[in-house]
């Protein structure tokens, strides 16, 4: 994957096995976002993820999610699935989340692993 420009709002990388990590982070203004994830997609549609990323608000209302966003192949086993998306957050407080299941993750590969051993997701301020 290549390495985007801009600087590191906040991430969650090399997410092993049976994982469910969260980072909050804030934004004193409207900030576009650029949202790289790498993950397990179980179903090959978009639909079920087994190691997936998202974006809680304050009130804990999801406002951006890896499941049903477009996204391609990262290499490696055919279910390592990367989601590249910009979004725009407005200002406020937020959780970033990353969930792994049993099988498949960071250095726990049942399959090959994804191009550049990168697992989970990344926020960087956009630089448009």
């Amino acid at each position: 994957m290549p390495a985007p420009s801009g600087q590191v709002i906040a991430k969650i990388q090399n997410v092993g096995i049976d994982k469910n990590i969260s980072h909050t982070f804030s934004l004193s203004r409207s900030t576009p976002v650029k949202i790289l994830g790498v993950g397990e997609n179980c179903s090959g549609n978009g639909s079920a993820w087994c190691d997936y990323g998202w974006i809680e608000d304050s009130s804990g209302k999801i406002v951006w999610q890896m499941q049903n966003q477009p996204s391609f192949h990262a290499g490696g086993a055919a279910k390592n699935q990367k989601v590249n998306q910009e979004v725009i957050l407005p200002e406020g407080k937020y959780t970033l989340h990353y969930k792994s299941d049993s099988g498949h993750a960071y250095n726990h590969w049942d399959s090959l692993p994804p191009d550049d051993f990168f697992w989970g997701i990344i926020l960087f301020k956009n630089i448009q």
